[in-house]
């Protein structure tokens, strides 16, 4: 016999998994009842059981869009929306997401949300992380066996010197150069690689022809969209940052 209580306060649920339990991925919905095994949650009404392993539970009001990774069955999302969309936190409409919003507004009843949160977690692959950070791992460790190595070489192999009947292989040693050895190539792999990722050095920008530009080295802060995106619209971006009181808006061709 399985024991199920009513909910004595409010609670919502999510489904946190890529499936298909007859409801809409990354949308919340009133939970009627909890099992052990079950979160009983109102779908128009009608009573649609979820697995309790595969649901998000809050007892506050959602208040944010979901951002919900394209699920490997959909048939009736359009293709410009790419590998992830919105759902709104209050009518469960989907929506492309805004390009460079922290904000977006549901056209099917007005809605506005606060921001949107970065709730992907549960559906995002973490492969590329986990590859990141073997492949760094590796990287470390062949400079750590490099350094201890080499000094090996020369020590033992090359030119070997017997200093007082001291083993030809003494490692210890041979630890400070290693360990020095590995700061240094971090350290030069962390200034180096910043730069690259961000571009650098970048002795002009076309963002410099803006004649109020001049302002950001003193009491001006400006951000700068590139319209690189697919999902770029212009006049939507345009209407946003009005919408937040900008002081000047300006168009630069790169």
């Amino acid at each position: 016999m399985t024991k199920s209580a009513r909910t004595s306060e409010p609670q919502w649920a999510r489904l946190a998994e890529d499936a298909n339990y007859g409801v809409r991925r990354g949308a919340w919905y009133r939970v009627a009842e909890l099992t052990p095994s079950d979160a009983v949650v109102d779908v128009n009404r009608k009573p649609v059981a979820l697995p309790r392993g595969s649901v998000k539970l809050r007892t506050a009001p959602p208040k944010a869009w979901s951002i919900v990774p394209r699920p490997r069955d959909a048939r009736r999302l359009p293709e410009t929306w790419a590998d992830k969309y919105a759902v709104c936190p209050s009518c469960r409409n989907r929506a492309a997401l805004a390009a460079y919003a922290l904000r977006q507004k549901c056209y099917d009843d007005g809605v506005m949300s606060h921001d949107i949160p970065l709730i992907i977690a549960p559906l995002v692959p973490v492969v590329a992380l986990v590859v990141f950070r073997v492949n760094a791992a590796m990287v470390f460790l062949s400079l750590c066996l490099g350094g201890f190595f080499l000094q090996y070489w020369v020590s033992v192999v090359d030119y070997p010197i017997n200093v007082g009947g001291r083993p030809l292989n003494s490692w210890p040693s041979f630890i400070p150069v290693t360990f020095e050895l590995t700061i240094l190539v971090a350290a030069l792999s962390a200034v180096f690689g910043v730069l690259a990722l961000n571009g650098l050095p970048m002795p002009y920008h076309p963002v410099f022809n803006v004649e109020r530009f001049e302002l950001a080295s003193r009491n001006r802060f400006f951000l700068c969209i590139e319209a690189t995106d697919a999902t770029f619209d212009l006049d939507g971006t345009r209407k946003f940052f009005e919408e937040l009181g900008c002081q000047g808006i300006y168009e630069v061709d790169f």
